[in-house]
């Protein structure tokens, strides 16, 4: 969106907040609207990777923690401290020093108490969870950030740094201008900016060619693992461009064949590693005329391809204490010379580079041909009106954040946003994060979603590019719609049960598991058609979801990194519960999702159908013995035999999806007659 100013935007941010904990009953809790929203912006800026908001926000006696972020690699911690303002006065409301270094000592000393056990947390609760979690990381963790954010003005206090028995503590401040300061700018991430003299020592060297001056100059070296251990190490997933981090997180199990080279024969590892490509602003550097150069210091500096590599070789380091000393890295550096044609240039250049893993499987941004028609579509389907009037409304997709106060803001008088306002409610916005989390639970995997909104997007846009599906229907559209509804009521009920911690979790594992137990033959044309669930289902709901809550507290393990893990939700599987018979007659004959079968569709599944039963059920524990293929493409290969083998033939999504793993599966090397 694009603002006048900061009282302009003070005024936006407060009248979206406060509406958003009106519209979900949660007027109490406007200080977690408030965490989760900067959180989301600071993910946009790289300041996080993967937050999460504590509900309710705990506070007690000189204690206070609202978010928190721990890396991938779990030795950098990040506690998020809120200062939100009720005030709506004439002026911005200010935050001055005093109480902004209590609200840092409040954060600094959460962590204190939980590094020596989380006694005083009332169990039971995110706080609780975080506490035990940064207790069992103690040892590991070498840097923590207290992280103050507010709707207030501090001025342009820097971050202050302090070290403590071997820990690096940071202070810093995410106010209101800070906050429009970044999303006035174009919500473009502070650029990384490398000193190779101050951070390793050393200039980096280099050859180069500039075949073309007035566009880009690409230049080629090596880099000590060493090195590049320390740039990752500091930088962390910050070093990787947007789509190659997605990746990571959609993809974290480091890649086995680089750990075994750089543990067993890192002499090796040259000739087997593809090396990096890095993508860069400006560089200051020294330039002979040898064609060789001495790079100093490189401004955005971006890997596009090499992720893999980077996280392998701090892993080994750091969890496995391998020696780096005699491996190198190649690289590839491309500086161009404007920032636009980077922007544009790099998810190509990261789609199109060599990889051992590639990446562009998740280069499914908000620009994807999926979302976009998403979008369009919302803004054409006409819910009903659930009184039988003709107050017909819509559902706004919001697949860049801010788009729905930017497309109200257009009608600029006050008669004519009255008029929208009725047409678009508030209530009936949703974004990509929503309908990642709605859509992983509908596919029955709510340990993904219990791994935060931006770890579970990855793992949404992953999967939804290895399905192949880029289009969306009207039809489909309103049963995601129908999903969505569901999802808001089910936190509704969850909330009214007045019961701290877990809102989440207990959430997508309810739902996940009434689908499972219903086989997902839930009326969604109805819930669409009513725009609300029915009193049973209600009823369901609040019993099932109590039960969920027993099971997901019932561990010895940290309750939200149990969520986290198959095992929970494989142990939930395993509880007995019954569907009351009076709600089964609510149950449609067939999925909602099914189609008519196209003629290409009966092709595949009498190709599918001709491969016996004995082959698919073979590729599927090769595949698991040899770790070839997804743990996914193994279930369906596997159900397939099984559909075979009891006469049935496989649906024609087990036949798309079956043709696709079986030609994978022999060109991987897979042979029936090898296995037993």
């Amino acid at each position: 969106m694009v603002f006048e100013n900061l009282d302009e935007y003070y005024n936006y941010l407060m009248d979206s907040i406060s509406a958003d904990a009106h519209i979900e009953d949660e007027e109490g809790f406007i200080e977690d609207k408030f965490t989760e929203y900067v959180i989301d912006v600071m993910h946009d800026a790289d300041e996080v990777e993967n937050g999460f908001v504590i509900t309710p926000g705990f506070r007690s006696r000189g204690v206070k923690v609202n978010g928190y972020d721990i890396n991938s690699q779990e030795n950098h911690c990040d506690l998020i401290v809120t200062n939100f303002s009720h005030d709506r006065g004439e002026k911005i409301p200010t935050l001055p020093r005093s109480p902004l270094d209590k609200l840092f000592k409040k954060g600094k000393t959460f962590y204190d108490k939980s590094r020596i056990g989380s006694t005083g947390f009332e169990e039971s609760t995110d706080a609780y969870d975080l506490a035990k979690r940064i207790n069992s990381l103690f040892g590991s963790i070498d840097r923590v950030r207290i992280i103050v954010i507010t709707n207030c003005i501090t001025g342009n206090l820097p971050a202050v740094e302090e070290e403590i028995d071997g820990i690096v503590f940071s202070y810093l401040t995410w106010d209101i201008e800070r906050i429009y300061r970044f999303e006035s700018s174009g919500m473009v991430a502070q650029p990384v900016h490398i000193d190779f003299v101050d951070e390793i020592g050393e200039p980096l060297k280099c050859v180069f060619v500039n075949d073309n001056k007035d566009y880009y100059t690409t230049m080629s070296g090596f880099i000590s693992a060493n090195a590049l251990y320390s740039l990752y190490d500091r930088w962390g997933p910050r070093l990787l461009e947007r789509n190659v981090r997605a990746y990571l997180q959609a993809r974290s199990k480091v890649n086995k064949g680089i750990k075994k080279t750089i543990v067993d024969t890192p002499e090796l590892f040259l000739a087997f590693n593809n090396g990096l490509t890095i993508t860069a602003e400006t560089i200051d550097a020294d330039f002979n005329d040898d064609n060789t150069c001495s790079i100093k210091s490189i401004r955005d500096f971006q890997i596009v391809n090499g992720g893999q590599t980077c996280a392998s070789l701090w892993h080994a380091k750091e969890k496995q204490n391998a020696p780096l000393d005699n491996i190198n890295v190649m690289l590839k550096l491309s500086v161009f010379k404007d920032h636009e044609v980077v922007d544009g240039i790099t998810p190509l250049i990261s789609r199109f580079s060599n990889s051992q893993n590639p990446v562009n499987t998740a280069d499914f941004s908000a620009n994807d041909p999926y979302h976009v028609e998403l979008s369009k579509i919302s803004l054409r389907t006409f819910a009903p009106d659930p009184t039988g009037g003709g107050q017909e409304t819509l559902w706004f997709y919001e697949r860049s954040r801010g788009s729905f106060d930017e497309t109200r803001n257009r009608e600029r008088t006050p008669s004519r946003i009255r008029k929208w306002n009725k047409k678009y409610p508030r209530n009936q916005r949703f974004d990509k994060l929503l309908l990642a989390k709605v859509e992983n639970t509908w596919g029955m995997a709510p340990h993904i979603v219990s791994m935060g909104a931006q770890r579970n997007f990855s793992e949404f846009s992953v999967r939804k590019q290895e399905s192949g599906k880029k289009e969306v229907s009207e039809s489909e559209f309103k049963r995601i719609v129908a999903r969505i509804i569901i999802w808001k009521t089910l936190e509704k009920i969850v909330s009214r049960q007045q019961i701290p911690g877990y809102r989440a979790n207990i959430v997508t594992y309810t739902l996940s598991w009434f689908y499972k137990k219903t086989e997902r033959k839930i009326n969604l044309d109805e819930i669409w058609k009513n725009q609300s669930i029915d009193e049973d289902m209600v009823g369901i709901f609040d019993e099932m979801s109590r039960k969920v809550r027993e099971h997901i507290t019932d561990t010895t393990y940290n309750v939200t990194e149990w969520c986290k893990k198959e095992q929970c939700w494989k142990g939930l599987l395993r509880r007995r519960y019954s569907i009351p018979d009076s709600y089964k007659k609510n149950l449609i004959d067939t999925a909602p999702d099914s189609i008519e079968i196209s003629d290409s569709s009966k092709e595949k599944i009498e190709t599918v159908s001709n491969i016996p039963a004995s082959v698919w059920k073979k590729l599927s524990r090769w595949a698991a013995l040899t770790d070839s293929l997804e743990k996914w493409e193994r279930g369906i290969a596997y159900s397939i035999g099984q559909r075979i083998s009891r006469g049935k033939d496989p649906s024609a999504k087990q036949a798309n999806h079956g043709m696709r793993i079986h030609k994978k599966a022999l060109e991987l090397g897979f042979n029936p007659e090898d296995v037993d």
